[in-house]
C-alpha cells in the first residue's frame, strides 16, 4: 500500500516536471507570436493602409483628368480603364489588414448572438483559422500566376505595364492578411481556453 502511494507520488512529480518545461515553450511561443502580431496590427497594417489610400488617391485623380480631358479637351487619358481595373485588387487587399485590425469589417451575428461568451470565443477562432487558409491559397495562387506572368512577360493591352510585379505585390498584401487571420485564431482560442466553462461557473453557485 506505502510503494504504491510512493509511486502514485513519483509518477505526480514527474508529470509536474514534465509539464512545467512545455507551459514555459509554450508561453515563450505565445510571446514570440503576440509580438509579431502587435507588429502586424499596429504598424505594418496602418502602413498598408496608408500604401492603398495612396493607390486610390492616384486612381482618383487619373479617373479624374481623363474625364476631364476626355470632355473638356476632347482626348481621353490613355489606361483609364487599365489603371483602375490592375490596381483596386490591390487596394483592397491592402486594406483589408487594417480593416480587419480594426474591428472595422461587418459581422454577422444572428447566429452567434445566441452562444455564450466561450461559445462565440470558439467560433470565432474557427472562422479566424478557416479564412486564414482559404487567403493562404489565394497567396500561393497568385505567386504561381504572378511568376508565370513574369516569366511570359504579361503585360495590359493599352499601356504595357507589366501583370506580374501588380500581381506579386498583391500577394504581399494577401500574405499579411493570411498571416493576421491565423494569430487572430490562435489567441481566440487562447482566450478560448483561459474562459471558465459552464460547468466550472455552476460549482460555486451548487456549493
Amino acid at each position: 500500500m506505502v510503494s504504491s502511494n510512493v509511486a502514485g507520488h513519483q509518477s505526480a512529480t514527474l508529470l509536474r516536471n514534465t509539464k512545467k518545461p512545455l507551459e514555459v515553450k509554450t508561453m515563450k511561443v505565445l510571446s514570440i507570436l503576440q509580438g509579431i502580431r502587435e507588429f502586424i496590427n499596429k504598424r505594418l497594417a496602418f502602413v498598408c493602409a496608408w500604401f492603398g489610400l495612396a493607390m486610390i488617391v492616384f486612381i482618383m485623380m487619373y479617373t479624374v483628368s481623363s474625364v476631364f480631358s476626355r470632355y473638356v479637351l476632347g482626348k481621353p487619358i490613355l489606361g483609364d480603364i487599365e489603371i483602375p481595373e490592375i490596381l483596386l485588387p490591390v487596394v483592397a487587399a491592402f486594406i483589408y489588414t487594417y480593416g480587419s485590425a480594426q474591428k472595422k469589417h461587418v459581422k454577422a451575428e444572428i447566429l452567434s448572438a445566441k452562444f455564450s461568451e466561450r461559445g462565440r470565443t470558439l467560433l470565432e477562432g474557427i472562422f479566424y483559422f478557416v479564412a486564414s487558409a482559404l487567403y493562404g491559397i489565394v497567396t500561393w495562387q497568385s505567386v504561381v500566376h504572378g511568376l508565370y506572368s513574369i516569366k511570359i512577360h504579361l503585360a495590359t493591352d493599352v499601356l504595357y505595364v507589366p501583370v506580374g510585379p501588380i500581381e506579386l505585390v498583391f500577394c504581399f498584401a494577401m500574405a499579411v492578411f493570411s498571416l493576421h487571420l491565423f494569430l487572430e485564431g490562435v489567441f481566440a482560442f487562447k482566450a478560448f481556453a483561459e474562459l471558465p466553462s459552464a460547468r466550472h461557473q455552476e460549482q460555486p453557485q451548487q456549493g
